[in-house]
């Protein structure tokens, strides 16, 4: 929600303009936010037990979620630039969102009854 109230206000504070296909940025924003809540739920959870959870969850957080960063701003980018390959960000989203939407699936049972 705060992402469909905020993309409005850069696009006139910035005064962007997509050379390329403007509709790409909502995948691209719905691909990016699932990798980035699913990732970050299932980290959270499993540093929900140790005792310093506070330095726990960035150092485990970041490095897993640096492809898809790099996913979504390069996406974006060949968006509103028009050049690059745009379908090989957003298939890399896609596989990213699949490999750890599965792997969170079948393992986050497993670590809340983690003792």
């Amino acid at each position: 929600m705060l992402e469909a109230l905020m993309t409005p206000l850069f696009v006139a504070f910035y005064k962007l303009r997509a050379i390329g296909p403007g509709w790409q940025l909502l995948p691209i924003a719905v691909l990016g936010t699932w990798a980035l809540v699913l990732n970050g739920t299932f980290f959270a959870a499993i540093s929900l037990r140790t005792r310093s959870r506070e330095i726990m969850l960035p150092l485990l957080l970041f490095p897993i979620s640096i492809p898809a960063l790099l996913g979504m701003v390069n996406a974006t980018t060949a968006v509103l630039t028009g050049e690059g390959p745009i379908h090989v960000w957003i298939a890399l989203l896609v596989a990213y969102d699949v490999v750890f939407t599965i792997a969170c699936l079948f393992l986050f049972e497993t670590i809340l009854e983690a003792e």
